[in-house]
């Protein structure tokens, strides 16, 4: 008879502990190969990895159509913004409602779950705070700040460019060439990016 762990509410047998264990302990295995490891250890590192059941064809569009839509408009949606109040003050405004609607969405999650919402420790509240400065604050404040100046078309444009950079620092940090397609792939989306929001 398997022998149940209590942990916060719940139950959880050693089997499924085991199991558990048994992921991380090869997950740990990838990462400690992808980070130190050569270009070809690292793939067969990823591929090794299990895989998941693929998802229905129409949540992968459904998905892609919420980030389509979602991602597309945003920038339309800060020009308009900065147009009635202060940049900053709207960004916070707008963050400090999305906020409070994904902790009401968490919340209800936990109950409907029976389970109980742990409360953010300290290192929780440091962490917190440094991505909020350096990614809402310095980031998305900064694209705030740029479209009183810019068209949204640019400020998307120029958002879109992100992934360039990353492959850049990656070659000059990590060293670590990127491929072909993935050049082809980032070049290819910067285009139609510009080709939508140019006029």
């Amino acid at each position: 008879m398997p022998v149940s762990i209590p942990t916060r509410g719940r139950r959880i047998s050693t089997a499924t502990l085991k199991a558990a264990t048994a992921r991380i302990a090869t997950a740990t295995r990838v990462l400690v190969t992808v980070w130190d490891g050569t270009p070809t250890s690292r793939h067969n590192a990823l591929m090794a990895l299990p895989r998941a059941a693929a998802p229905p064809t129409w949540k992968v569009a459904g998905a892609l159509g919420i980030v389509y839509v979602v991602w597309g408009s945003t920038y339309l949606g800060i020009a308009v913004m900065v147009q009635t109040l202060p940049p900053l003050v709207a960004a916070g405004v707008r963050y400090s409602v999305a906020g409070l609607i994904l902790l009401a969405v968490l919340i209800g999650w936990h109950r409907l779950r029976g389970q109980r919402l742990e409360r953010p420790s300290l290192l929780h509240w440091r962490s917190v705070l440094i991505i909020g400065a350096l990614l809402l604050v310095g980031g998305n404040g900064g694209v705030v700040l740029g479209e009183v100046l810019i068209p949204s078309g640019i400020a998307a444009l120029i958002i879109a460019t992100s992934p360039i950079w990353m492959m850049i620092f990656e070659a000059l940090v990590v060293r670590e060439r990127p491929s072909r397609l993935s050049v082809v792939g980032l070049v290819a989306g910067t285009v139609g990016v510009a080709i939508l929001v140019v006029p």
